[in-house]
């Protein structure tokens, strides 16, 4: 039996955007927490990986082992 829902707290008409806004929010909080984690990590690679470029073009160093 289907139930029919008068009072104005039953309406849904704004309930999928208000849905969608709610995970919007949640996947962002989540990224911007793992960016915070990670980034530091992420930079002291990348700035290891160009010592390491920066070092092996002063050199000639050119190919595999």
């Amino acid at each position: 039996m289907r139930r029919i829902c008068s009072p104005p707290w039953c309406s849904q008409a704004g309930q999928s955007v208000v849905e969608y806004m709610l995970l919007i929010s949640v996947i962002t909080l989540g990224l911007w927490a793992a960016a915070q984690y990670l980034v530091p990590d992420w930079q002291s690679g990348l700035e290891s990986m160009s010592g390491n470029v920066q070092g092996y073009a002063s050199e000639g160093y050119v190919g595999g082992s």
